[in-house]
């Protein structure tokens, strides 16, 4: 049997009910594994450092009670909602959790945190070179685009043609969303026992969904190195190479200036070929794994994955770096429609008594932009 579980609660979700409450809880539970485990060497996810670490009456909280709070009061939502506040004593988590209303929204309440996290901003503060849009469901998104040169200026005089026409307007891009999945096998006898790590547990899903989605803008992005025209392209790097490319980025796309984008391993391999190296910057780049900002030019550090089912391959290339200018449009475009959907299987239906939980996402991906970049092999 499946219950098909959308996240369509805006009713229960407003502000001031208690299932808003909760999905607050368990943004905050979830920000605060993501800040403490996925944020040691770099900043992924360092926008979650105001995670609360405290309750309304100030009393500082561990994981493990958070945790533990999240779990409670998301049980505690459930009853309330299933109409069995006032019979727990006879109903406890592992008959309640044969009623369909109550497990609806137990995993209509852990989708709205994950869309929340998975939001427009979110997604787009991960990955840094790609603008996301959120769709409804039915929805297609169309991307326009412009020149991002300046435009050519022509002398004229008495008998000479005039300047001829520059069209603003380029073309455009349109993304249609399709279905990805995640399928996982859950104990279900450790949401009974309140034995859930939920933090985790949502972390994980956004991630993976995160990783897919890296891995399909690195394809797209990267993919293109071999097709880009000589000028945007550099196969070897040097100090000299670097500087021009950076500034050929900056002065194609009329911005004040470039900025290079790359994993540690890549950005990495920038270094100066001097003395002067080693008494200015060599403590930087023993604390970084890279110079914060070589020869003057901004960069930006990629959050390195590895590939699921993969003998532990990077997402990422890491002999590859970016140049972009710091305006115009992102080149990567990411549709999200919808909102997260959860699908269960009854852990009666398993001979295992695991609840099988499918988590859809629905996204597209491609790339759309007048922008002119380019890209360096620093192998």
């Amino acid at each position: 049997m499946f219950d098909k579980i959308s996240n369509r609660m805006a009713a229960f979700a407003a502000e001031g009910s208690p299932t808003h409450d909760v999905i607050e809880m368990g943004q905050d539970l979830v920000k605060q594994h993501l800040y403490d485990n996925h944020n040691k060497s770099g900043n992924e996810f360092a926008r979650f450092a105001g995670y609360v670490k405290e309750d309304k009456d100030g009393k500082p909280l561990t994981y493990a009670e958070k945790n533990k709070r999240f779990h409670e009061a998301l049980l505690d939502d459930c009853y309330e909602v299933a109409g069995l506040k006032d019979r727990k004593g006879v109903y406890n988590v592992r008959q309640a959790m044969q009623r369909g209303d109550f497990t609806t929204h137990m995993f209509s309440i852990v989708s709205i945190i994950l869309d929340n996290l998975m939001s427009q901003n979110e997604v787009q503060q991960y990955l840094a070179f790609a603008e996301v849009r959120n769709v409804a469901w039915g929805d297609s998104a169309t991307f326009h685009f412009g020149n991002r040169g300046t435009y050519q200026i022509a002398k004229v005089a008495h008998g000479k043609n005039r300047a001829f026409l520059q069209r603003e307007y380029m073309g455009e891009v349109t993304l249609t969303p399709t279905a990805h999945q995640a399928s996982v096998a859950f104990p279900f006898y450790e949401i009974a026992r309140g034995e859930v790590d939920w933090g985790y547990q949502i972390a994980k899903i956004m991630r993976s969904f995160l990783v897919d989605i890296s891995q399909t803008v690195a394809t797209t992005m990267f993919g293109a190195y071999s097709s880009l025209s000589t000028p945007w392209v550099e196969n070897a790097y040097s100090q000299t190479a670097f500087t021009e490319l950076a500034e050929r980025v900056a002065a194609g796309n009329g911005a004040a200036e470039c900025i290079v984008y790359g994993t540690k391993s890549a950005l990495g391999k920038i270094i100066p070929s001097n003395q002067y190296f080693g008494f200015q910057s060599g403590s930087e780049y023993m604390d970084l794994g890279y110079v914060n900002s070589p020869f003057g030019v901004p960069i930006v550090r990629l959050a390195q994955a590895v590939k699921p089912e993969s003998n532990y391959d990077f997402v990422l290339p890491n002999d590859k770096l970016v140049f972009l200018p710091s305006i115009g449009d992102k080149p990567i475009k990411v549709v999200m429609e919808g909102e997260t959907i959860i699908s269960a299987v009854n852990e009666n239906d398993s001979a295992s008594k695991t609840r099988i939980y499918t988590v859809t996402m629905s996204y597209d991906i491609g790339i759309a932009t007048a922008t002119k970049y380019a890209i360096m092999d620093v192998a």
